[in-house]
């Protein structure tokens, strides 16, 4: 993926969680006149926030899942530019 097709999709998740988000707190506040329970639909609209926040923030968690000494190290050093994590021929990034 280029930067440019990165920056495209960046802005356009971030577009659609706001909308969601608007979307959301109109319902919500429609439950609330009604004297409905929205405690689950608050919880929605916290998550969306936190991951919006995270997105603005460039802060992204990624999951490198494989068998032992399948590269996982090797594969997030290239990725990251330089040597950062360990990578030997024995388990060493255990903890």
């Amino acid at each position: 993926m280029s930067s440019e097709q990165f920056q495209l999709t960046h802005e356009s998740i971030h577009t659609i969680g706001t909308r969601l988000l608007q979307y959301l707190s109109e319902i919500r506040q429609s439950r609330l006149n009604q004297g409905d329970d929205t405690k689950s639909l608050q919880s929605v609209e916290d998550d969306i926030n936190k991951a919006l926040t995270a997105l603005k923030e460039q802060k992204y968690q990624v999951a490198v899942i494989a068998a032992m000494k399948a590269g996982k190290s090797t594969f997030l050093n290239a990725i990251i530019g330089a040597d950062i994590l360990a990578s030997e021929s024995e388990a060493c990034t255990v903890c």
